[in-house]
């Protein structure tokens, strides 16, 4: 009747609101960092802001950055710690475990001459969403995706993704950003802390999300989710390099010695000379064919990194991306290849 289109039609429109993005102005193709990885001055890791959710029943490593000697003093959940930053800027101290607390808390970190406080910080359960694109695979491209989005209040649930990195170097931080993909053609808001909603869940792991939720309605404790996929990456790009090659298995072995060969082989001049050629025959064969040379499509000058830098060098993303977060207590990881 009258009364069930109407709501159909309510529901429809309140679905098209939170599906349809706004329009902003144009933003550069390119990742737009807010906060760096590692600030001046007292600063925390990344890895802890507003609005997370911290492990409970569990000691609480915190970590951060400050002038060297400086006395760095942190306070939660009736705790209070001291560390002394070192030569390199860094600090890390550990507070006494915690029950699970549903009531948003806050956390202060004292330095010589600043304090910063996190609000809204719950303690619960938080778990690891690993793997490549099986893993990475957002909730709005999903079948039902879009009744799962509209009906994700859950604010109990909170949401962080860490950014794409690259380099077998271990990476001590993660930026806040707005990450540009390529491949998308859009930007994607990571290394925030957020609680789970309509507007935010829409980017996250369906499988990540689905677990998540369920976890916490069985649970009904806070849930956190860190969801450190990425997509075209195999599984050995996950584990540490020197764990790797501490294993007895000839299939292993050989995998490092073919990765190491490729990276002491790779030639950064003779690429941009093939480049530069790649390129001057192509502008030559367009000419001929009377077609237009695109104003963006010019002369390469840049040296590229090759393979050591590749996603899927067995360790790269282990360093690029777990590593920032290593240390972090959490309930456990899921991972799906």
């Amino acid at each position: 009747g009258r009364s069930a289109r109407n709501l159909r039609s309510a529901f429809l429109a309140v679905l098209a609101g939170v599906l349809c993005a706004p329009t902003f102005a144009q933003k550069p193709r390119e990742d737009i960092v807010e906060v760096p990885a590692i600030a001046e001055g007292l600063c925390l890791s990344n890895t802890f802001q507003s609005h997370m959710v911290l492990q409970r029943d569990k000691p609480i490593a915190v970590w951060g950055w400050a002038a060297p000697g400086e006395q760095v003093t942190v306070s939660f959940a009736g705790d209070t710690q001291t560390a002394t930053a070192g030569d390199d800027r860094s600090w890390k101290l550990a507070l006494a475990a915690t029950a699970a607390n549903p009531t948003p808390q806050r956390m202060t970190v004292k330095g010589a001459s600043n304090t910063l406080t996190l609000d809204n910080i719950l303690v619960g359960d938080v778990w690891v969403l690993g793997g490549q694109s099986n893993m990475e695979f957002s909730l709005d491209r999903i079948e039902n995706g879009a009744l799962e989005i509209v009906s994700a209040n859950y604010p109990q649930i909170r949401i962080l993704t860490v950014p794409y990195a690259n380099g077998p170097e271990l990476k001590k931080g993660f930026a806040r950003l707005d990450e540009w993909s390529g491949w998308f053609k859009k930007h994607f808001r990571k290394g925030y802390w957020d609680e789970c909603s309509p507007e935010i869940v829409r980017e996250l792991s369906g499988i990540g999300y689905v677990f998540a939720r369920r976890i916490h309605m069985a649970s009904q404790v806070p849930i956190g989710v860190i969801d450190a996929s990425r997509g075209g990456t195999t599984v050995e790009t996950w584990a540490p390099d020197p764990v790797l090659r501490k294993l007895d298995s000839p299939q292993v072995k050989a995998k490092l010695a073919s990765w190491d060969e490729k990276v002491a082989a790779w030639d950064a001049g003779k690429d941009l000379e093939d480049r530069i050629k790649r390129h001057h025959d192509w502008v030559a064969r367009q000419k001929k064919e009377g077609k237009p040379i695109p104003a963006d499509r010019v002369v390469p000058t840049d040296l590229k990194p090759g393979p050591a830098m590749d996603q899927n060098r067995p360790g790269n993303c282990y360093a690029s991306m777990i590593a920032p977060i290593a240390g972090l207590s959490v309930k456990g990881a899921i991972f799906h290849q």
